[in-house]
């Protein structure tokens, strides 16, 4: 991938002209890192994204940007997404399910789709830089309060209550698995569950190996600074290792792998210095896990048997869906959903979805990812630089989100804003360029002189 010029990044859209940028990049952290805190009766987050998107709308180009968006995300993503939401209630109200558990779970599903669209349309506007900017420091926040709490600083694992004080609308259950989860040994951040804390890492780590492999010039005071890049990198990867889940490392070495193969990309120097820390972090727990291996934390990475502690569950989770598959295969049947420790529900949102839902809902399910993935796949191929770069994001975060929701309880469509936040914000990224991209070349279109027809001999 070439470079990436200032002149380039100034015809991106709303350069200078970003939208209450503050309330958008309050959003994406509170619907990541603090997704359980909320103000009064809404979460904390779609306060934020709606005074942002209410700010956006009342500009003079805000309505015409709203619609431009919608455009370009809402036959491919979002109609599917909505009739996903109605097959799942509907399902869900066939199985006579308690009408405020359905009630709960359609306005989950709604927000999580709100959320989706608000963070399109303001990255639509947004300087690629403040983007990555808001993520790699997300990362940097998040991998440091991992390492204090894996060094044994007690009051880092003791947010969600500091959080409970001040917020006191917040999700209880924050407060009364703090000690349990502490006493685990697995860094959590700042979020109430391990499992959210590795996907959110993930994700973050996945675009940002994605930026500085494609590569960045420095001296561009347009771009991010690659020195940020690599330690918001480093950062992110130890935190997230440091959950010891193989989901996520999984997935990171496929991202990797995926964009350093992907054509024209250059590896510099720097960018290879960052590839050789990254894996060398990952080879040095990998092999600490190894040297104590009778460790009960680290020894998940290297369990591997059907029958251990860590995979029995999982397998048993295989064995149900089969079940349900051969006595009720069109609509699922929730009631053999069983709940795992802590409570939570099946560790795979594929399979729990299926279990629900059905082969009916289960259709709609991965209809919707394979448009998503769609839409970044087509993107990353573009012959337009930026949009090259904000599809190759989509697609590496894509990879590692159904990796690690395929063997963790929440994900895109299932009790997670995560995922819609992080895919929204990149389709909005795709869309504003994209926009800059067909205005050009109507623009060259009208301008180009007409070719005169040669003369008849």
């Amino acid at each position: 991938m070439g470079a990436y010029t200032s002149q380039s990044m100034r015809a991106m859209p709303g350069h200078g002209q970003q939208a209450t940028p503050a309330l958008f990049i309050l959003a994406l952290l509170s619907s990541t890192a603090f997704d359980y805190v909320w103000i009064g009766p809404v979460p904390l987050w779609l306060a934020f994204a709606a005074l942002g998107l209410g700010a956006m709308l009342l500009e003079y180009s805000g309505m015409a940007k709203l619609f431009r968006v919608l455009s370009h995300v809402g036959r491919p993503i979002l109609v599917p997404w909505m009739l996903f939401i109605v097959v799942h209630s509907a399902i869900a109200i066939v199985h006579g399910l308690e009408p405020g558990g359905i009630r709960k779970s359609l306005i989950y599903s709604t927000a999580a789709l709100l959320l989706f669209t608000m963070m399109a349309v303001w990255s639509s506007r947004a300087r690629f830089s403040t983007v990555i900017y808001a993520i790699g420091a997300i990362a940097i926040l998040e991998g440091a309060v991992a390492i204090a709490q894996t060094m044994g600083v007690h009051a880092a694992w003791r947010i969600p209550d500091l959080l409970s004080a001040v917020f006191p609308h917040t999700d209880p259950e924050a407060s009364t698995l703090v000690d349990h989860i502490e006493n685990a040994g697995r860094a959590r951040g700042t979020m109430q569950l391990v499992h959210k804390f590795n996907a959110m890492q993930g994700l973050m780590c996945a675009i940002l190996v994605t930026v500085t492999a494609l590569g960045f010039h420095i001296k561009d005071a347009a771009l991010v600074r690659r020195r940020f890049v690599t330690l918001a990198t480093l950062l992110g990867v130890i935190g997230m290792a440091l959950t010891f889940s193989r989901s996520t490392v999984i997935g990171l070495t496929l991202v990797i792998v995926f964009v350093t193969m992907k054509r024209g990309v250059t590896m510099r120097r720097s960018s290879a210095i960052a590839f050789a820390l990254t894996a060398l972090i990952i080879a040095a727990i990998i092999g600490s896990v190894v040297m104590n291996y009778d460790d009960r934390t680290a020894s998940r990475l290297t369990s591997f048997s059907l029958a251990s502690r860590e995979n029995i569950e999982r397998v048993q989770f295989v064995e149900i869906a089969w079940n349900v598959f051969k006595s009720s295969i069109l609509i699922g049947d929730p009631a053999l959903s069983p709940s795992g420790p802590l409570a939570m529900p099946i560790h795979s949102v594929p399979l729990r979805i299926f279990i629900d839902t059905g082969l009916v809902g289960f259709a709609f399910y991965l209809f919707v990812l394979m448009q998503l993935a769609r839409v970044f796949w087509k993107a990353s191929r573009s012959n337009d630089r930026y949009v090259a770069l904000a599809g190759t994001m989509g697609v590496a975060a894509f990879l590692m989100g159904f990796i690690d929701a395929t063997t963790h309880s929440s994900g895109l469509l299932q009790n997670d804003f995560l995922q819609p936040a992080i895919f929204g914000m990149i389709c909005g990224l795709i869309s504003g360029r994209q926009t800059v991209v067909d205005v050009r070349q109507n623009a060259d279109s009208a301008i180009r002189p007409a070719i005169p027809a040669a003369p008849v001999s």
